[in-house]
């Protein structure tokens, strides 16, 4: 079986449930480091544990890939599973590669963060961290609710008890079943279930945020399926495209008919939505009916301008040297960067 000791997981041949006696030990297992332990170190059975790369039992299924929510906190990554728990890791520090992501990193520990959200963003000028489809009560994964938020008190991203003198809090929207995403927007923060867009604005004590509900009907058919340029928001939905520039307006698509007749709207979460700021583009990679990855795309050209309600540039894309998982415009460097599905590897 298993053992995972603080960080440490060790592998062990030979378990005597008379004795209480393991033996064959070996340690420093799954790319983790053999580091001396504390007595009263916690002791967990990992051996059900399932590691990169390694095939999951039969009877654990996974109906949501494991996305991440990265954020910036200054020089500190923010980062949550899908579902899971939110870790911090410090490019500050001296030697900042030989520590792994951890939600004890000295300064910026997220040891009362919740343990189950769906996804995390970093408020702007306030630096909230806030949690998206979280705990209700937190620390206990039972009571995950999708439509719940919870922010913590500004620029701590570690306290959420909420009191008087501080600005953390909570809020539940109403219409949907879920929250699929969130992403910045000039001064707001929008918020879209899988049936509506609200936006998440900083309104001041005692409220701290307040929320408004912009759309129906409009829901975002993936975590990574929106993006912002310029104040306008771009998405893709279960049933079109839209865009939100304080308004939420439904994007008139020549090539709809043909991405929705054949998109495998179950696999919504692997979509994935980029910006091509130099061609003036907006892109979202997504499914066939029947693949297991992106391996086709629609492209919006959004600074070629059409009259309200005519049809705008678009496109599609099947060539197989262009499908995308993740992708990131020029910003930091000259030219963009994505990865790519490779099924040999």
């Amino acid at each position: 079986g298993t053992l995972l000791i603080n960080s440490e997981l060790m592998t062990y041949s030979g378990n005597n449930t008379s004795t209480n006696t393991i033996s064959g030990v070996t340690r420093a297992q799954g790319g983790t480091a053999d580091v001396e332990h504390a007595n009263g170190s916690t002791v967990t059975n990992a051996t059900d544990f399932t590691g990169f790369g390694e095939a999951v039992t039969a009877s654990a299924v996974t109906l949501e890939p494991g996305l991440w929510s990265l954020n910036s906190f200054g020089e500190v990554l923010v980062a949550t599973i899908l579902n899971g728990k939110t870790f911090t890791w410090n490019a500050g520090v001296a030697s900042p590669t030989s520590n792994r992501a951890s939600t004890t990193t000295s300064g910026f520990e997220t040891t009362n963060n919740p343990t189950a959200t769906r996804t995390t963003l970093i408020s702007p000028t306030t630096r909230h961290l806030i949690h998206f489809g979280t705990e209700v009560t937190i620390g206990n994964t039972g009571t995950q609710d999708d439509m719940f938020i919870r922010f913590s008190a500004d620029e701590s991203i570690n306290e959420y008890t909420i009191e008087a003198t501080n600005t953390a809090g909570s809020q539940r929207l109403q219409d949907g079943t879920r929250i699929v995403g969130a992403l910045v927007a000039k001064e707001n923060i929008l918020v879209w279930t899988d049936n509506a867009l609200y936006t998440m604005k900083f309104v001041g004590a005692p409220f701290t945020f307040g929320f408004e509900q912009v759309g129906t009907n409009c829901g975002l058919i993936g975590q990574n399926a929106a993006v912002e340029i310029d104040g306008v928001a771009y998405w893709m939905s279960n049933n079109g495209f839209f865009s939100f520039d304080g308004t939420v307006n439904s994007l008139p698509c020549s090539v709809e008919d043909f991405v929705y007749d054949n998109i495998d709207t179950t696999k919504g979460q692997q979509i994935c939505a980029g910006i091509n700021n130099l061609f003036t583009e907006v892109l979202w990679w997504y499914p066939s009916s029947g693949a297991t990855f992106n391996d086709r795309s629609v492209i919006y050209n959004y600074g070629a301008k059409a009259p309200p309600g005519e049809m705008g540039n678009w496109y599609n894309n099947t060539n197989t040297n262009f499908n995308r998982t993740t992708w990131i415009d020029s910003l930091v460097y000259p030219k963009p960067y994505a990865t790519a599905y490779n099924s040999t590897e």
